[in-house]
Order: structure tokens, then C-alpha cells, then sequence
């Protein structure tokens, strides 16, 4: 299957790694500048932990521990069921979403659900929708153009990969991804209770909703908005794309948890909830993944690809 290739390598630039990294983590860098650095990180290789692959081919995740316990859910409501999860520091990434595609994800069924399977058969491309055009397949940026059943296909490959179950390493339920993005004191944002501009990447500049100036119209390096960063160290979950979850919505589609960055403060808030049909995508939806035990010591393991 022919797949989307990067080119890492520009002359006379691998030096200035640092440099770029520094850039893109400074909260005192305009919004503006910490993209182009993510760019040329892109181009140049972007060497964070969690961002790309291992030279095994695998997608390196910088997995995070959620612990368990009682936490503030939507309005008020105390939700005390859930246990002890882990959960992905960054959205999976273009470049990590690369391989899966050339692992062969798509001609795999043992990877889909059955409704899964069925709509990917029906599809005249085998690539995802947006693939391959220049604004969105940047190698660091967060994977958009994705639907659940393709969201849900690379977790079951991965969690295949890593030796474990399907259901191990899986998309996160709605009640997971917002203790993740809140943690336990009930705030409406990963940082606190009111939007700060340039905190994160969305459009500040709604009319109903403005908050700031800024407006990059287009996805950025997963973590290049420093200050979008939960209780638990989880970025890019007020902004930059929504991301598919787990849930069900009434039985007829998935829900969406997060912001992008087109949504306004009030979508990108940690309680804002969304649903899409399973086999939709577009330019603002990503995805993240959760698992139900600790994957870290066995990062080692590379099983079926």
C-alpha cells in the first residue's frame, strides 16, 4: 500500500534541534512562532518522547498514569467508579498514524469491528480522508481526516503489536478522557476554571466567545501549546483536534471529547461533549489512546504487526 513519506533530513539543520524544541515549549513564544518551530521540527525530526516511532517501527507512546478514585464529572456529579487507567501523553501523530498504514492496518480485518471492517470495504481509497495533503500530514501534528472505526483499528493493531488484547489498549470512555483532561477538582479546562488566551490552540477570536486574538487556523506539533497540559500531564486536551472516545451516543454514534482549532472556549472546555457518526471524519478530529494496565515495562515486546 502506497503511504505518505516524510523527509527528515535538511542541511545544516539537525543542530538546531534544541533550538526548535526550546522555542516550541516557551510560553513566552507567540502562538505563531511555536508552530513554525514545530514545523521545522517536522521536517528535521522531532526527537520528544511520544511523538514518533521506535526504530522497530512502532509508535513511540509516552503513556501517563491516571490514577483512580473519585473525581468531579460534568456539572457537579462525583463519579467514583473508575480504577487506576493510563493514557497517552500526545494524540497519536501523523507519523505514527504512517505506521499502521505500513503495517498493513487496512487490509487487515482482525484489527476492525465488524461494522468497521464493512465500511472500510466500501471505501474506494485505502488511505484515510485528508491523507496526504500538505496543510494536515505534518509528522508531529495530530492524525485528523480520522473516523472511529479507523481510530479504533489503529488501538487494536497496537495493543496486537505490544502483545496485548484489543481491549487493553483501546480508544478512552468519555469518563476516562475527562478525569484525564480535569483530574479530580472540577475544573472546566486542563489548567483551571477560566480560558487564558493563548493557552491553547483553538479560535479565540468567535465572536460570541472572544477570548484572544489568536486563530492559527490549522493543527500544530501535539504539545506545542505548553500551557494545555492537565493535572496529569496530558496535552493538547482543550485544543487542536476533538478526539473520537469509546462511548456510545444513543446508539447511533461515538462521542467527541475535546476542542480543536476551529472550536471556541466554550467547545474546547473539559465538559463539553460532542458525537459524530462512527464513519465521519474531518479536519478537526483526532484521537488518543487509553489502556487498562500498565504498558510501560513492556514497551520492550513487539509482537504480530
Amino acid at each position: 500500500m502506497p503511504s505518505y513519506t516524510f523527509e527528515f533530513t535538511l542541511a545544516n539543520e539537525p543542530q538546531k534541534t534544541g533550538e526548535y524544541i526550546t522555542t516550541l515549549l516557551n510560553t513566552q513564544v507567540s502562538p505563531p512562532e511555536r508552530f513554525r518551530a514545530g514545523h521545522r521540527l517536522a521536517q528535521i525530526g522531532d526527537p520528544r518522547p511520544g511523538v514518533g516511532v521506535t526504530k522497530e517501527g512502532t509508535p513511540d507512546i509516552d503513556w501517563l498514569e491516571i490514577p483512580g478514585g473519585e473525581f468531579v464529572y460534568q456539572a457537579g456529579e462525583s463519579y467514583t467508579a473508575l480504577p487506576t487507567f493510563y493514557m497517552a501523553r500526545y494524540p497519536i501523530t501523523v507519523v505514527q498514524y504512517t505506521a499502521f498504514i505500513d503495517a498493513g492496518g487496512y487490509e487487515n480485518a482482525c484489527y476492525w469491528t465488524n461494522e468497521g471492517w464493512l465500511w472500510r470495504q466500501q471505501q474506494l481509497d485505502t488511505l484515510p480522508m485528508l491523507w496526504g495533503a500538505p496543510k494536515w500530514n505534518i509528522p508531529n501534528h495530530p492524525i485528523v481526516g480520522i473516523t472511529w472505526y479507523e481510530a479504533s483499528a489503529f488501538c487494536a493493531w497496537y495493543a496486537s503489536r505490544m502483545g496485548y488484547d484489543a481491549d487493553m489498549i483501546r480508544l478512552p470512555s468519555e469518563w476516562e478522557w475527562e478525569k484525564a483532561a480535569r483530574g479530580i477538582d472540577g475544573r472546566m479546562y486542563p489548567w483551571g476554571m477560566k480560558y487564558h488566551s493563548g493557552y491553547a490552540n483553538i479560535n479565540e477570536t468567535y465572536a460570541y466567545y472572544h477570548v484572544g486574538n489568536y486563530f492559527l487556523k490549522r493543527t500544530v506539533a501535539v504539545g506545542a501549546f505548553v500551557n494545555d497540559r492537565s493535572p496529569y500531564g496530558n496535552m493538547d486536551m482543550c485544543g487542536n483536534v476533538r478526539e473520537w472516545t469509546l462511548s456510545t451516543y444513543h446508539d447511533i454514534g461515538r462521542v467527541v471529547r475535546g476542542g480543536s482549532w476551529f472550536s471556541n472556549r466554550h467547545q474546547a472546555s473539559s465538559v463539553h461533549r460532542n458525537w459524530f457518526y462512527p464513519g465521519v471524519g474531518d479536519h478537526g478530529i483526532g484521537f488518543r489512546m487509553a489502556s487498562i494496565i500498565d504498558p510501560r515495562p513492556a514497551t520492550h515486546h513487539f509482537g504480530r504487526s
